[in-house]
């Protein structure tokens, strides 16, 4: 007798706690007719609700507009979109929007940041290259890169000794990580 009456108050428990979550969505998601919900004004306006990986590698999404904003620790950054219509994502949730002989730039979709891949020339002067392509791609001041998180390093080469080093914009501080 004892089990019947705490399953029953078990489920009417559960039961509660379903209507209560209908109740709230219900409240957030019902605007009045021509007015945003007040879940539509939580939500970012620039992204879908959901970001859904294709079969073939390709994110389900693209920010729509001509510039998207990307959070920093400073605040928001407005850039041009680089995103391209097929996203290709690697296995740590990146993908590379810009790429020549010399090095690769790739932006990491869950941690906000870019990656500058050193690939071959000359360190500093790809790396200066690269650094003026990144700022044309995104159409912001060297002010507004810095706010970001940019690093910039070379492929993996056990002779090199800047191999498995991170490096700050060369007109950011100079802190290497």
């Amino acid at each position: 007798m004892l089990n019947i009456r705490k399953t029953i108050l078990f489920a009417g428990i559960v039961l509660f706690l379903i209507a209560g979550a209908i109740a709230v969505f219900t409240l957030l998601s019902s605007g009045s007719e021509g007015e945003e919900s007040l879940l539509q004004k939580i939500l970012p306006s620039q992204l879908p609700q959901e970001k859904v990986l294709r079969a073939d590698g390709a994110l389900s999404f693209r920010p729509e507009g001509e510039t998207i904003e990307i959070g920093t620790a400073d605040g928001s950054v407005r850039t041009k979109n680089f995103y391209p219509e097929k996203v290709e994502l690697d296995e740590s949730g990146g993908f590379v929007f810009y790429r020549d002989e010399k090095y690769f730039i790739a932006y990491d979709t869950l941690l906000s940041g870019f990656w500058i891949a050193i690939i071959g020339g000359s360190f500093d002067e790809t790396r200066k290259e690269a650094e003026v392509r990144l700022l044309e791609l995104l159409e912001i001041s060297q002010k507004d890169a810095c706010r970001l998180d940019v690093v910039l390093g070379i492929q993996y080469d056990s002779a090199n000794p800047l191999s498995g080093r991170g490096f700050p914009l060369s007109f950011c501080a100079v802190l290497v990580r």
